[in-house]
């Protein structure tokens, strides 16, 4: 088994949460969202959101 594990610097790791909150991760120059729902998103919120059946 092989292992990789790479060391980053706070400041590096600051900065990388700043520019992943940031709106501009999540839209595009127009104003529209960047990031499409897969199936497996649509699914997941499917299943989060059902009701349990009655026995």
């Amino acid at each position: 088994m092989i292992t990789c594990k790479a060391l980053f610097s706070q400041e590096a790791n600051n900065e990388a949460d700043k520019i992943l909150k940031s709106k501009s991760h999540i839209l595009n120059v127009y104003g529209e969202n960047m990031r499409e729902t897969t199936n497996e998103g649509i699914q997941t919120m499917y299943m989060l959101t059902r009701f349990k059946d009655k026995k």
